[in-house]
């Protein structure tokens, strides 16, 4: 076997393999951290109030994951009868299942004349660690301290006020 310490050789790997099946891909966690703030991003544009009177900036966000599931199986026998006819059975089952959540976050800011905000976003990931062994093509990879982020549900919305340019 081998023993792949390359991130960039370990993600060639994982992707060539394990993501569509092409291997026997085995995951063995070291360290599950699940609740690390990401970096924080402007979500939107920044909205400067350029009028003489407060005024009312919405944003929304709407996110929707969805999923599917397919198993099927198919059996098929066939029989010759007499060395003249062949007769057949074929029989087929499939079965998809999925589901799709839709989250949605509208947030509402009041703007002072000549002032400004953005919205920003910081995202909760889990991070993992640990080791991934991969049979194929006849060979035994070991990937050792594999790191990867995933998204976890939520995330923390915040309002960035921008004070006047001028003081």
């Amino acid at each position: 076997g081998q023993v792949i310490t390359d991130r960039v050789e370990q993600s060639a790997l994982l992707n060539k393999f394990c993501k569509d099946g092409n291997g026997a891909c085995r995951y063995v966690p070291k360290t599950y951290a699940p609740d690390v703030n990401g970096d924080t991003i402007d979500a939107t544009a920044p909205f400067y109030n350029d009028t003489p009177k407060e005024a009312e900036y919405t944003y929304t966000h709407g996110v929707t994951t969805t999923w599917e599931h397919k198993i099927g199986i198919e059996a098929k026998a066939e029989v010759e009868v007499a060395k003249v006819v062949s007769l057949g059975v074929k029989a087929s089952y499939e079965v998809t299942y999925g589901m799709e959540v839709h989250d949605s976050t509208e947030m509402k800011a009041v703007v002072e004349p000549g002032h400004g905000v953005v919205f920003r976003y910081t995202p909760v990931m889990a991070k993992v660690s640990g080791d991934f062994t991969i049979f194929a093509e006849g060979t035994r990879y070991d990937l050792k301290d594999v790191d990867y982020d995933f998204p976890t549900t939520g995330g923390v919305w915040s309002i960035r006020d921008i004070p006047p340019a001028n003081g």
